[in-house]
């Protein structure tokens, strides 16, 4: 079940800035990388290749941890936990 995305949340997620994606590897350790964010509603996209370490991890696991700083006020962050709960191919 999803949550409402608060309004500062959204406009954290619409300005250019990035997330730090943090995924499980095979062996139960984090992975964190820097990934594009974007979302539909309250939705959040991660972009990334399905077969980057990023896209294995969550594809086995789908538990996922997400952090994304404001680009110009690095005490601006917030922090969300959850799950992939769908996949889209790039459209291009």
């Amino acid at each position: 079940m999803g949550i409402t995305l608060s309004r500062e949340i959204r406009q954290l997620i619409d300005r250019p800035n990035f997330g730090h994606l943090a995924t499980l590897m095979p062996d139960g350790s984090p992975h964190s990388a820097p990934v594009w964010i974007a979302r539909e509603g309250d939705l959040v996209f991660i972009c990334t290749e399905a077969t980057s370490v990023k896209g294995k991890n969550t594809e086995r696991d789908p538990r996922i941890a997400l952090s994304i700083v404001d680009f110009h006020d690095l005490y601006t962050e917030v922090q969300m936990r959850g799950r992939i709960v769908e996949r889209r191919p790039d459209a291009s």
